[in-house]
């Protein structure tokens, strides 16, 4: 059975090019607010998990199929003045 919650939400007016614009802009604003401000550090391991963490909300959205976070370890400085201090994405 077909899901037609699209015709609840969605317009019939509605291009397929239309709508995959809006999803894509869902998309990659979501992205944007997760990564906002995060903080991060030079550990493997948490630079490993905050990209599973990503992975894992982004593929809640609808019509995700795959999605592959690379979070650039190079630009990552990991040098504190004070123990109050942390990188960001």
């Amino acid at each position: 059975m077909p899901n037609d919650n699209k015709k609840v939400y969605f317009s019939s007016n509605i291009s397929l090019r239309e709508r995959a614009s809006f999803e894509i802009g869902i998309k990659l604003g979501a992205l944007y607010h997760i990564l906002c401000g995060i903080p991060i550090s030079s550990d493997t391991k948490v630079i490993d998990s905050i990209e599973n963490g990503i992975e894992a909300a982004i593929s809640c959205q609808p019509y995700v199929k795959s999605v592959k976070i690379n979070i650039d370890r190079e630009k990552i400085k990991g040098d504190k003045s004070t123990e109050f201090e942390y990188d960001e994405i």
